[in-house]
């Protein structure tokens, strides 16, 4: 959620991966401090398969949880229409918001009715004509926005003369 300019107070991160790849998720996760497994939780018969690992960083009391969500026949469509989107040092591959609402609409719990309705405010903002690849780069310019805004409030910038100064030597 948070990539459509929606960060949720819950830590976690959701990554769909395909099954053949999640022993090896698994291993680099453990590596990086997931260490709890929960298993392979399945919903609406199996069309849905989630792996969750956690991870309880030092000096927290809250858990990190890194959601996989493994690629289905059901849900092949969505992983085979990802889309590029602008995310913080690069372009990330990702849903586009139509298509996760209709992948929450078939996990159907109490957060993912909240994130659909999120997500359905977001493309009605948008143009009856926009096509399903504005929608992300809409959404990830209103980030770039967000973000700004924020260093702007923190007092992380800098002079006009220090940014003209960097344009400058782009060129050369």
């Amino acid at each position: 959620m948070a990539v459509y300019a929606f960060p949720r107070a819950t830590l976690g991160i959701d990554i769909m991966i395909e099954p053949e790849s999640l022993p090896r998720t698994r291993r680099v996760a453990g590596g990086l401090g997931f260490s709890v497994d929960t298993g392979l939780m399945e919903f609406k018969n199996g069309a849905i398969q989630i792996c969750r690992l956690c991870k309880i960083p030092p000096g927290s009391e809250d858990e990190l949880v890194l959601a996989l969500a493994l690629v289905t026949p059901e849900i092949k469509q969505m992983w085979n229409s990802r889309q590029k989107a602008h995310w913080e040092r690069g372009t990330i591959p990702v849903v586009s918001p139509q298509r996760v609402i209709k992948l929450k609409s078939m996990r159907n719990s109490g957060q993912d009715h909240y994130d659909i309705s999120h997500l359905r405010k977001i493309i009605h903002g948008e143009p009856d004509d926009s096509s399903d690849d504005e929608v992300p780069r809409e959404l990830a310019f209103a980030r770039m926005v967000e973000r700004g805004l924020e260093d702007s409030d923190e007092k992380r910038t800098i002079s006009n003369e220090e940014m003209k100064h960097r344009i400058r030597t782009w060129g050369k």
